[in-house]
């Protein structure tokens, strides 16, 4: 898809933005059964255990650091109908990169 940077309102750039739906909780031992320390998905009253390389791999838009769970660098592009699109990079180096050499010089973004 090719993007036309004329019809382009508004550009977001996350270097590090927090997902919010999983909560790093510590070992805990109750009377009748432990909790592991790790992340946990808080979607409903249940919340479910997950390892990070469990959310790593099953979530190519994610990734663990420390105690937290973070989207990776990525960008929305608003267009003047007010779709959104979005591109992930691997790290804030692609992302800057990709700033440099497409969006301020280019008139057009291909989107994969």
């Amino acid at each position: 898809m090719i993007l036309n940077l004329d019809q382009i309102c508004i550009v977001k750039v996350y270097k590090k933005l927090v997902y919010t739906l999983y909560e790093y909780k510590p070992y805990r031992n109750y009377i009748l059964w432990k909790r592991k320390a790790g992340f946990y998905y808080n979607l409903s009253l249940e919340s479910t255990y997950h390892t990070n390389e469990f959310i790593e791999t099953n979530n190519k838009k994610l990734y663990c650091e420390d105690k937290n769970v973070f989207y990776k660098p990525h960008i929305d592009i608003t267009m003047s109908n007010n779709r959104t699109y979005s591109m992930f990079f691997e790290d804030v180096q692609s992302l800057d990169k990709f700033m440099e050499e497409k969006i301020l010089i280019m008139n057009s973004i291909i989107i994969k």
